[in-house]
Formats: C-alpha cells, sequence, structure tokens
C-alpha cells in the first residue's frame, strides 16, 4: 500500500514537471510582465507623490535624464560592440562588395529595440552594440 502510495506521488510530481518544462516560456513572459507592471505602477506612485508642477517636472526630467549606470550600461555597450565587431571583421574578412557577412549580425541588435517592452535605455543598449558591431566589423575587415 505504502509502495503504491509513494508511486502516485512520484508519477504526480513527474507530470508537474512536465508541465512545468512545456510551460516555462509562458511563466517567464508572465513573470517579466509582471515585474514591468509592478515598475511602471511603482513609477506612477512616485510621479503622483509630487507637490505641485515644479515638483513633478523635475522628476519627469529625472526620469527622462536616467542614471550614471544608463551611461555606464551605454558605453560598455558601445565599447564591446565595437571591439568584438573588429575583431570579429578581422578574423571573416569575407564581404559582398564593400560590407562584410559578419558585419550583418550586428543588425540583431535592432531587434530587441522593436520587438521588447523593455526600457528605453535597456532597447538602446542593444541598439547602440549592435550598430558598433557592425561598424566594428566593417573596420575590422579592411585593416
Amino acid at each position: 500500500m505504502a509502495q503504491q502510495a509513494t508511486s502516485r506521488g512520484v508519477s504526480h510530481a513527474i507530470s508537474h514537471e512536465g508541465e512545468a518544462s512545456e510551460n516555462w516560456m509562458a511563466y517567464f513572459k508572465k513573470a517579466v510582465s509582471e515585474y514591468h507592471d509592478a515598475e511602471e505602477q511603482r513609477i506612477a506612485d512616485w510621479l503622483l507623490q509630487s507637490t505641485g508642477t515644479k515638483d513633478m517636472v523635475q522628476r519627469v526630467g529625472t526620469l527622462m535624464r536616467g542614471s550614471w549606470r544608463s551611461d555606464v550600461a551605454l558605453g560598455a555597450s558601445a565599447v564591446a560592440g565595437l571591439g568584438l565587431g573588429h575583431l570579429a571583421g578581422s578574423l571573416l574578412p569575407a564581404s559582398l562588395g564593400p560590407v562584410p557577412y559578419i558585419a550583418l549580425l550586428g543588425l540583431g541588435g535592432l531587434l530587441p529595440r522593436f520587438l521588447t517592452r523593455q526600457s528605453m535605455i535597456s532597447r538602446n543598449v542593444f541598439q547602440l552594440g549592435g550598430l558598433l558591431f557592425g561598424a566594428g566589423a566593417f573596420l575590422g575587415s579592411r585593416s
């Protein structure tokens, strides 16, 4: 009898494991969406706590400027994109006219720009890194 109960418990756990692995992406998308909703609510609450128009204008300015972390992320993306693109362009110089094939991989950085619900800075990091990867590949294939 105990053997049968253990067997049922194990098969029940295995069925949940199968459901979790099948729905992993749906679970992940839901978690990300919930995070973004909570972040948007936090920002809206912060804006509504302003004491007047002048205070709200300052808060909106703070949101638009971003932080030093945003600047560091953009700089790191630029340096990494240009450096990796230059390396890839110098190692794989095959090209279609003046444009090396490997430079087309930089266009992949544009996809998150248009396809995600991320913050403006996150999308700009991908875009800048991708575009500078293409530029670095172009320069690397010329040297």
